[in-house]
């Protein structure tokens, strides 16, 4: 006699089990989970159910795990999940589970349970904000929702650093909150919220403004290139020209300062005088290359020529460049990469940090010493870039030269956009070699 498995249970023999999540009909293997008791109301069943196309066991047993984790995870989000928008989405994924759910008034029942606990008490539209209607737009597939698609752009960031993926993330996070669907998020709309709330109420700068339109508009293009999203992005003319918080004075007063001879002098000793050999050796190298602190740190031995250090893998691709070391730290490197015990020309340095990076520390002892020194947030480890660009400055170098050397872009159309870059390398030798410390 057959077996048949249907979705609530009667009385009657047991289906063969096979393992907690597999049950077998007809010699075909099925996946089943029950569901949670406060959940089939909205689910629409007691057991999930579906025939996994197979009689062989053991395949069964590979394909289950993967069909109940997915319900599991269904479940969850049902469960716990406190934005309107979001439970409008699991709502909306359980037309999949169950076609026959009126979506429209199991939406309806949700939110306004959600916002009044008494649904007899008063008229339910006195509760419902414009929240819970965009929900129940995306619910019935009128409206396009943005913060689910997060977590796959994420994914998709493979091509960019750590700490600049979790920056973009956060940057839409703050933006989806705002804009929880791409029709909310129209040009007018977005213009408004950075000029009256990130830049007039939370006092943000244009350029922070602009990164984070930057990261909207990379998930923009993501959601038209594999989310089939239709969408035109909203983002054209959003931030103002210049911030019209902050006066120019303001403006000049955050700009950060360069380090002078006094200045490097004064570091130098103060490190020297707390025996740190590795931060003194970084002081030196950068006040005589103009190089970044992470670019230091990262330099591996093999990197390290005689008279030039090979900047690889830099911040920006102007940033990839050849070094010419100055005169006065020749000897200094060549005993570094000699000495080195880890293959890097700063050796040592710990990476035991969420980003993975050897300049962490150094960095933060290098702080902890200006400040003891007396100097305020002006002043940070990039001063010594900012000192070498001056200094080549006012020994009339170049501008095209001094970039070549310091891994700038250029933005001129003779030296940047048509420029193959061909400064010789004894150019960037003898331009080096007018810095001066002493």
């Amino acid at each position: 006699m057959s077996k048949y498995v249907v979705v609530i249970r009667s009385k009657g023999p047991k289906p063969a089990q096979h393992g907690s999540y597999l049950e077998k009909r007809h010699n075909t293997y099925y996946a089943t989970l029950k569901v949670p008791k406060g959940l089939r109301g909205i689910v629409g069943k007691s057991n999930m159910f579906l025939s996994l196309q197979t009689d062989s066991i053991k395949v069964a047993k590979i394909r289950v795990m993967s069909v109940v984790a997915e319900w599991k995870t269904l479940f969850e989000s049902l469960k716990n999940n406190g934005d309107l928008i979001n439970s409008a989405v699991q709502l909306q994924r359980l037309k999949e589970v169950n076609p026959y759910i009126d979506v429209d008034q199991l939406a309806m029942d949700a939110f306004t349970h959600r916002v009044q606990k008494d649904p007899k008490s008063e008229p339910v539209l006195d509760v419902i904000t414009p929240q819970h209607g965009q929900a129940l737009s995306v619910v019935v597939g009128e409206s396009y929702p943005l913060s689910v698609h997060i977590p796959d752009y994420e994914k998709s960031l493979t091509y960019v650093e750590a700490k600049t993926r979790d920056m973009r993330v956060s940057d839409l996070h703050r933006f989806t909150k705002v804009f929880p669907t791409a029709e909310s998020a129209t040009n007018k709309a977005v213009r408004e919220w950075v000029e009256q709330d990130l830049i007039a109420e939370k006092g943000l700068s244009t350029s922070t403004c602009k990164r984070l339109m930057t990261a909207c508009r990379g998930f923009w293009s993501f959601l038209k290139d594999r989310k089939s999203l239709t969408l035109p992005h909203p983002f054209d003319g959003v931030v103002p020209p210049q911030n019209r918080v902050k006066t120019a004075k303001s403006i000049v007063a955050d700009k950060r300062r360069q380090f002078l001879i006094g200045d490097y002098k004064r570091l130098l000793e103060a490190a020297e005088e707390r025996k740190d050999a590795n931060l003194c050796n970084l002081i030196r190298i950068a006040a005589h290359t103009g190089c970044r602190i992470e670019e230091l740190c990262q330099i591996k031995t093999e990197q390290v020529q005689d008279d030039r250090l090979i900047i690889e893998d830099a911040k920006t691709p102007s940033g990839w460049r050849e070094v010419p070391l100055h005169n006065r730290i020749t000897d200094l490197v060549a005993l570094l990469k000699e000495k080195s015990a880890d293959g890097y020309l700063i050796s040592g340095l710990s990476s035991n940090n969420k980003y993975k990076y050897r300049a962490d520390a150094i960095g933060k002892r290098f702080s902890k010493l200006k400040v003891k020194l007396g100097y305020t947030d002006h002043y940070v480890f990039h001063s010594f870039r900012k000192s070498v660009s001056d200094q080549l400055e006012a020994a009339g170098i170049p501008e095209n030269v001094s970039a070549r050397i310091i891994g700038h872009e250029i933005s001129t159309m003779t030296y940047g956009l048509y420029s193959s870059g061909g400064v010789t390398f004894e150019t960037k030798k003898d331009a080096i070699n007018k810095i001066k410390w002493d």
